[in-house]
């Protein structure tokens, strides 16, 4: 008697796990099934696509502050920080954005678009003009393959 409470003690507990597994893995290919969605996809690419324009127009306004395009002019307000040290922050915060986006498998690791590289480094310096270039080279050498 206690031979047959046992086996069917322990055939439950099999029972039980075999459909514990399946509902995870069941989890699994809903969860794969919905970031190969053609919903998902065009969300990630278009996310991709404006943190990099992002991106790109922040070391494009560095640029063009440390270039001397933005002066200030007699009577203008006095700012507490600097303009270059703004754009350089937020070149920084938009590089990390980029990244996080690009490295997450459930955002872009899979889905990611071509032609946009997969990490861009924080490149400390004061010309950011050379920072858009690297950007270019960056992008160029991403679409090559």
């Amino acid at each position: 008697m206690r031979a047959c409470v046992a086996a069917a003690a322990a055939g439950l507990v099999l029972a039980v796990t075999a459909l514990t597994g399946c509902s995870i893995t069941s989890s699994y290919v809903d969860k794969a099934q919905q970031k190969l969605s053609a919903d998902n996809v065009e969300q990630v690419y278009d996310k991709v696509i404006s943190s990099w324009n992002d991106l790109y127009v922040a070391a494009q306004n560095a640029c063009e502050v440390s270039t001397g395009g933005s002066q200030s002019a007699e009577g203008d307000p006095t700012l507490v920080e600097s303009p270059a040290l703004a754009y350089n922050a937020t070149y920084r915060k938009q590089v990390s954005a980029y990244n996080a986006t690009m490295h997450d498998i459930f955002k872009a690791g899979f889905v990611g678009p071509h032609g946009y590289p997969r990490t861009i480094p924080i490149i400390a310096t004061k010309d950011y003009c050379s920072v858009v270039d690297k950007l270019d080279a960056l992008k160029a050498a991403a679409e090559q393959g």
